[in-house]
């Protein structure tokens, strides 16, 4: 509570209090007569001290503010109900002290108290009066908002006025930090917000001012993505992705996206996106994007994962029917090389013509001429014959058909051709 000095030092303003001028003997009701400084925010004490004559009993008691008759307006009476903003501290004795919580300048101003017994009813005609007054004068650069980057300046002001020395304690959140009038926060961030009271120490008087609160404003930061129960989940779950993100004001729109290629799809506008009984189809990249009246940020994005158990049994069903299939062609393919690589090869005949000059008779019309006989041979691949000289290779022929024409006689044409020999030549590099 922030309590002025008229609180604490209520009983010794009483020792100087002025008597009022009575109509009535006995009858009388003393204040205060100096003003009364308090601080807006604060509470403060009214000291009041009243006195009736003997053999009476007060049954009411009143305080009224700004008015001359309490009982036709009164902030407090004690035989109805009334705001907790104001305190009765007296008794029906003679201590008619009245607390006032939360100052506001609207509480300046003069008050009275007015009491009654069985018998009467008495007015202090004088009254107690009150200032409030701003102990903290704030300076921001946009007029009451702060926004993240921006300065504060407040200061504290001395509302004591003699030859004491006074001295400014300031405070944030309650722990003391910094001496001096005036308070200079610049290129302010959120670690500056916080509650900050500036306390006024006159001889040894002790004012603590209101509390002013720092409010940094900012927009949108450390937006994220969260997947429950988690990024890859089973056909027909139930999944829950929760934007979340940091910014004052909080976050006031949201909005969340499905990357398709180049197009982003919107889908909701809450916090929240929720799948029931999730399907195949929802698997792919997502995003969301928050706003406040400071700016806007993106999430990073993430990726959900629907798996099909049924997919993928067929999957494993047709990778696993491939690789039977290859690896059964495989088996073919080598069960054929080795049945072709332990079967003789066949036979090969070739049947070649030679033009061998084989005379067998001169020609009865004209001597110089010899007739020729054309042979005809057929030879089989046998064995080749390799010589490391030459690399030429020979393969006799081992069958000879011969058809002569024109001669009669085939046995002397037969001599005739038994000189020639012949070989059927193959050629190769080096085998």
């Amino acid at each position: 509570m922030c309590i002025g000095h008229a609180q604490r030092h209520w009983s010794l303003a009483l020792l100087f209090l002025s008597g009022v001028v009575c109509t009535l003997p006995g009858w009388n009701v003393e204040y205060q007569p100096e003003p009364i400084y308090a601080v807006k925010g604060c509470s403060v004490v009214i000291p009041c001290l009243f006195s009736y004559p003997v053999n009476q009993v007060v049954k009411r008691v009143m305080w009224g503010h700004n008015v001359s008759d309490p009982s036709k307006k009164s902030i407090y009476d004690s035989v109805r109900k009334h705001p907790t903003k104001f305190v009765y501290l007296g008794n029906r004795v003679n201590n008619c002290s009245f607390q006032i919580n939360q100052l506001e300048h609207r509480d300046s101003g003069i008050y009275k108290f007015r009491f009654k017994t069985d018998k009467n009813q008495w007015t202090g005609v004088v009254g107690s009066t009150l200032k409030v007054v701003d102990l903290i004068s704030v300076t921001t650069s946009r007029n009451g908002t702060i926004i993240e980057g921006d300065f504060v300046n407040m200061t504290c002001k001395n509302i004591y006025d003699g030859p004491h020395r006074s001295s400014i304690e300031w405070s944030k959140n309650g722990v003391p930090f910094y001496n001096g009038s005036t308070l200079y926060i610049n290129n302010i961030s959120l670690q500056n917000s916080g509650s900050y009271a500036c306390m006024l120490n006159y001889n040894s008087r002790r004012t603590l001012s209101e509390v002013f609160r720092v409010n940094v404003e900012y927009g949108p930061k450390n937006t994220s993505v969260s997947i429950s129960p988690c990024s890859e989940v089973e056909k027909g779950s139930n999944v829950t992705l929760t934007c979340s993100s940091e910014a004052n004001p909080p976050v006031q729109r949201y909005a969340w996206f499905l990357i398709d290629g180049s197009v982003h799809h919107k889908l909701t506008s809450h916090f929240e996106l929720y799948f029931w009984d999730v399907q195949s189809y929802s698997s792919g990249q997502y995003y969301c994007v928050v706003n406040n009246k400071h700016g806007s940020q993106n999430s990073s994005i993430v990726t959900l994962e629907v798996k099909d158990e049924e997919l993928k049994l067929i999957w494993i069903i047709i990778t696993y029917m491939l690789l039977t299939v290859t690896l059964l062609m495989i088996i073919v393919y080598m069960k054929r090389r080795m049945i072709l690589s332990t079967t003789p090869d066949k036979e090969e005949t070739t049947e070649r013509y030679m033009h061998a000059e084989c005379p067998v008779e001169e020609s009865e019309e004209d001597p110089n001429q010899i007739i020729y006989t054309t042979v005809y041979m057929t030879t089989k691949p046998q064995t080749l014959l390799h010589s490391e000289e030459h690399p030429t290779i020979y393969s006799p022929v081992e069958q000879l058909n011969f058809s002569l024409s024109p001669a009669e006689d085939p046995s002397e044409e037969q001599r005739t051709c038994e000189s020639v020999s012949i070989y059927d030549a193959v050629f190769s590099s080096g085998q």
